[in-house]
């Protein structure tokens, strides 16, 4: 039934002996039980269970501690990496900024496009402005309905 069960039957007469012929002063202060009985077990085979869980409780404590100032440094190190990052491209976005406005920009090299890649790009370029006349006309249509009711409010009031 495995090792934390245990049945126990009292004769009560013979409990009632017992205690007649124990002295009250002998009587154990602590209730015997199974857990008095694992811990007396374990002080005959020489095994102290509470020193042996405060050097457990003390050694996972040490590796709590090591794995958190380990975890800390790794975060200060990343932090570092990253700052060091973003300021490398804060310099690289300022030196692009601080040139002279004035100066007009270096004219692209002209790249020789095949007839396929010349009609692809007026193909994507016309699509392109199809949509966004398309994006155009859908904002229209959204205020339709209150270019309508503007209407009909100059039509009350005769304002043509």
């Amino acid at each position: 039934m495995g090792k934390s069960h245990v049945f126990r039957f009292n004769d009560p007469e013979q409990a009632r002996l017992e205690r007649e012929r124990t002295p009250c002063a002998e009587t154990p202060v602590e209730p015997v039980d199974w857990a008095f009985a694992q811990r007396e077990l374990l002080e005959k085979q020489g095994i102290d269970m509470k020193q042996e869980m405060e050097q457990r409780l003390q050694e996972l404590e040490d590796q709590y501690r090591k794995e958190r100032e380990e975890a800390s440094n790794l975060l200060e190190q990343q932090r570092l990496d990253y700052e060091s990052k973003l300021e490398a491209l804060r310099k690289q976005v300022d030196s692009r900024y601080l040139e002279s406005p004035e100066e007009e920009e270096e004219p692209e090299e002209e790249v020789p496009w095949t007839k396929r890649e010349t009609e692809l790009a007026l193909w994507a370029f016309r699509k392109w402005r199809f949509y966004q006349f398309t994006s155009l006309r859908d904002l229209l249509w959204g205020n339709a309905i209150f270019l309508k009711e503007a209407n009909a409010i100059s039509v009350e009031l005769k304002k043509k």
